[in-house]
């Protein structure tokens, strides 16, 4: 009897233990679900509907490790949130929040903190770009490439660096730029690198007719095609829609405009769609639609221009403030030790003197 009570406890306690691990592996689970799916949704747009989930998910994991005093991981998902409000249009908030990552790691040198940073300062030299000041933009890129440690991160970084230069247009130095990144990207034998690569290399191109432009988008989109690349395949698509759209072959054009939106469903991606949309009436014979697209990018533009911060120059502006009160106060303290080095010196030297006359009376005096 006494067995079996001890043998059912035994079975009761182990049921009790077995059962409360699964529940704590199911909650690891489901944090770690929500966290890649939400994921998903701010980077890449995945799932609008529950945009407003995701954001709320990511500020509490966020204000989660602030409490804890983990500026690192509290700076990462900060840095997620800052790329979702960039992808969502509210590039203010995006800015306020890449800035205020950089501002929780400025001196921190881990890996994770140095892919925040690199992460962060090609944002802000992207948002940057978008209001023309190219200067700053390209600062910010170049201080991100110094912390790429992936081929891949470095061609994104140079691509952006190209785009830049052929905003202020300096078409040929663009073009320069993209094949080195092109040529980077055949030294990795990635296909999907040197897809994007090379695609972006013939976009640049078309826009200034160079005769090379056509094979290249083609090569991308072929590369592509044979990795079931979805994502790539929509830069590719909208690339070549571009292409043919600004040489007057509207067919061309509408068709690989379908695809790219077709290839946006695929994706999942708002953001996709939305182009692929935006290029598809703008091909639309309607002149109204023509003119309803016309002014939403430009209103779309004024919003955005009002609501910049310059917060990254301000950010830059008060390291710098810090930098030089830190300078001064060296100074400062160099200036004081001096002083009571020389003062010591001083006392040293009339010590000395002091004691030489003594010796010499005594001398005499003998």
């Amino acid at each position: 009897m006494k067995n079996q009570f001890f043998s059912s406890l035994f079975i009761l306690t182990s049921f009790i233990a077995i059962s409360l691990a699964m529940s704590g592996s199911l909650n690891a689970q489901k944090k770690v679900d929500s966290t890649e799916h939400y994921y998903g949704v701010l980077v890449y747009g995945a799932d609008v509907s529950k945009v407003d989930s995701a954001f709320n998910f990511y500020e509490s994991r966020f204000d989660e490790h602030l409490r804890k005093g983990d500026s690192i991981y509290a700076a990462y998902y900060l840095e997620v949130i800052a790329v979702g409000k960039y992808n969502f249009g509210d590039f203010n908030e995006s800015e306020q929040r890449a800035v205020k990552a950089l501002a929780l790691i400025d001196l921190k040198q881990d890996s994770v903190s140095e892919g925040v940073k690199k992460s962060s300062l090609n944002l802000l030299g992207v948002l940057y770009r978008k209001r023309k000041a190219f200067k700053e933009a390209h600062e910010l890129y170049e201080k991100s490439f110094e912390l790429a440690t992936t081929a891949s991160d470095s061609i994104s970084i140079i691509n952006n660096i190209a785009n830049l230069l052929r905003d202020q247009e300096e078409s040929r130095l663009a073009i320069d730029t993209l094949d080195f990144a092109y040529r980077m990207a055949l030294d990795f034998e990635d296909e999907l690198l040197i897809a994007s690569a090379v695609d972006n290399l013939g976009y640049v191109q078309s826009l200034v007719n160079h005769p090379d432009a056509l094979s290249n988008l083609q090569k991308g989109l072929s590369l592509r095609l044979k990795n079931d690349n979805p994502r790539g395949l929509f830069a590719s698509y909208l690339h070549l829609s571009g292409y043919y759209k600004d040489r007057g072959s509207k067919q061309e054009a509408l068709l690989y405009a379908e695809k790219a939106r077709l290839s946006a469903d695929l994706c999942d991606d708002t953001t996709f769609e939305h182009k692929a949309l935006g290029l598809l009436l703008e091909l639309d014979d309607d002149a109204k639609n023509r003119r309803f697209k016309f002014l939403s990018d430009s209103l779309r533009l004024v919003a955005q221009e009002r609501a910049y911060s310059y917060a990254s120059m301000q950010f830059n502006v008060e390291k710098e403030r810090k930098r030089t009160f830190a300078s001064e106060l060296k100074r400062e303290e160099d200036r004081a030790r001096n002083i009571v080095i020389q003062a010591i010196a001083i006392v040293v030297l009339v010590i000395a003197i002091f004691t030489i006359l003594m010796i010499r009376m005594r001398q005499k005096k003998e």
